[in-house]
């Protein structure tokens, strides 16, 4: 299995959080693997609103970590915000 991820906060106000979920063969029944995000690392707020921006639908409040599940072979797109906690 090959996981890469990184962060690019070049531009101000955004950070950009990328991934790449892969295995050497294509026999894993599962629908993708969890990634795990420390979302207090990256945001540096006690909570963020998450919203996946793909399928349209806000995901609510999160605190601690976010574990969206990433198809093999597919990509996840998500909008972080600062939570009611932070404001």
């Amino acid at each position: 299995m090959r996981y890469t991820a990184g962060v690019d906060s070049k531009t101000t106000g955004q950070v950009r959080l990328f991934t790449v979920v892969g295995t050497a063969t294509n026999e894993d029944t599962r629908l993708g693997l969890p990634v795990e995000i420390n979302l207090t690392k990256l945001t540096g707020s006690e909570s963020v609103q998450i919203r996946d921006l793909w399928a349209g639908i806000e995901l609510g409040e999160h605190k601690g970590n976010f574990s969206p599940i990433v198809p093999f072979h597919g990509a996840k797109l998500y909008r972080l915000s600062p939570g009611t906690a932070a404001k």
